[in-house]
């Protein structure tokens, strides 16, 4: 169990991963500003690649993925996703 995400299940958003214009996954995921810069937290398990879109299903609004790296907070593990917003 991800205690980190369970902390925030309230405010998780959901996104469908986006690749080669086909939806190839969904994840779930936080917001969190890290030294300066937005970014999304995902869970360990997403199946993302750099360039990839997350697409919040309820928002609208889509965001590709430039770069990603695997973090962990209390012994919860998630990927730090930095991204530019596209729409």
């Amino acid at each position: 169990m991800n205690f980190y995400f369970q902390d925030f299940a309230s405010d998780l958003v959901e996104f469908e991963i986006i690749r080669n214009l086909e939806v190839v996954g969904t994840t779930r995921g936080l917001f969190n500003r890290e030294s300066g810069s937005d970014v999304w937290q995902l869970y360990p398990d997403a199946k993302i690649q750099t360039g990839d879109i997350l697409r919040d299903t309820k928002r609208s609004k889509s965001y590709q993925i430039n770069n990603f790296e695997l973090d962990s907070f209390a012994g919860s593990d998630f990927y730090q996703v930095f991204f530019t917003v596209i729409s």
